[in-house]
């Protein structure tokens, strides 16, 4: 945990516990007088909020505390962040302050992009996840109608600080859930790592240098395409069917699926795709099938699940023609994009994986 992170480009900065980097940002003249309006959900506020609170005078910052989970990153969250926005009299000189992980960044960087046609925001991530993936490329977003990020917008943060520490709050479940996505940018973009990760512990993960390796990969292959309109969709490996999977699961779960752990079964049944259209290797789909399985139980799914999956996969914001757009693996660092599949192929993934 105490591993130096990588220097990560402009616009990321890593901090120490007093976060200097933080303070020299509120320091500039932009910012200097703003108000200062920090959004966090419940558990973040207990937790992380305190942390942050330690390294500045009272009363610094205005506090916007919602609800925490998934179920809450919809417009009634958004218009409850507007609400609390307008009673403060916050305007476009203002700075609005993400603390949490994927969900509030996603969320606050959304409310924050078309409030007053744009208030400044910078994200504070505090999950492994945000960490190295939500946080980072200027995608914001909500779900709309049981589909994942269905409403959102691309506006890049004014900062984005990372403090290792804040993993230190998690529960073991909530930590894991970062994994899929490291694991996810190795697959698409550096065998080398890969290729450590399938011998490396959990806690090797949270270690600075793997944070920064993997948080470089997103910040590359997002800076190259800021608009998604090429290589960028190879990010999107996993997702297609994880994203399907999540939302099931918010339907039908009391205590649903994670992001994480719904990418991570998302990562098997696309590495199945990928053997079946790409030919990846069955020795290199079954390698990463028993390291994703290292992290993460199996999610129970039956044969009448599919056609649900499959209508949520319809929605996916990929598609083009009436297809379903994958973006799949050719072998392990090189990924490829815009490669449709039928309903039958889908299908056939998802059976393979129930019967592991």
């Amino acid at each position: 945990m105490n591993e130096p992170i990588p220097n990560l480009g402009p616009g990321i900065f890593i901090e120490g516990k007093e976060f200097t980097n933080l303070h020299l940002f509120f320091e500039q003249p932009a910012f200097r007088s703003a108000g200062k309006y920090i959004l966090a959900d419940s558990n973040t506020a207990a937790h992380c909020l305190p942390v942050l609170k330690r390294s500045f005078p009272e009363g610094y910052f205005q506090e916007i505390i919602i609800p925490a989970g998934e179920k809450n990153k919809n417009l009634q969250t958004c218009q409850l962040i507007w609400d609390a926005l307008a009673a403060k009299h916050a305007g476009r000189a203002d700075l609005l302050i993400n603390l949490g992980g994927g969900m509030i960044t996603d969320l606050g960087g959304f409310a924050a992009s078309v409030y007053k046609r744009g208030l400044p925001f910078i994200h504070i991530p505090t999950t492994l996840l945000s960490m190295v993936d939500a946080a980072i490329g200027g995608k914001t977003g909500i779900d709309y109608g049981n589909y994942k990020n269905q409403i959102g917008t691309f506006r890049e943060p004014a900062g984005n600080f990372i403090f290792s520490g804040f993993l230190e709050t998690l529960e073991r479940r909530d930590k894991k859930s970062g994994i899929a996505e490291m694991i996810k940018h190795a697959l698409i973009a550096d065998h080398e790592q890969w290729k450590d990760m399938q011998a490396a512990g959990e806690n090797q993960f949270y270690s600075g240098s793997a944070i920064g390796k993997s948080a470089s990969i997103k910040i590359k292959i997002a800076g190259d395409d800021p608009f998604e309109k090429g290589n960028r969709r190879m990010l999107n490996f996993g997702h297609t069917i994880g994203h399907a999977i999540e939302s099931f699961s918010l339907v039908h779960d009391q205590d649903s699926l994670l992001h994480g752990e719904a990418i991570a079964m998302g990562l098997i049944c696309e590495s199945w795709l990928s053997h079946e259209l790409y030919d990846l290797g069955a020795d290199e789909l079954e390698k990463i099938c028993s390291c994703i399985l290292r992290f993460y139980e199996k999610y129970t799914l039956t044969e009448n699940d599919i056609p649900e999956l499959l209508s949520y996969m319809r929605q996916d914001k990929k598609n083009r023609n009436q297809s379903v757009n994958f973006s799949l693996i050719t072998s392990p660092g090189k990924g490829v994009v815009d490669i449709a599949a039928d309903d039958a192929t889908i299908a056939k993934a998802l059976t393979w994986y129930m019967s592991r």
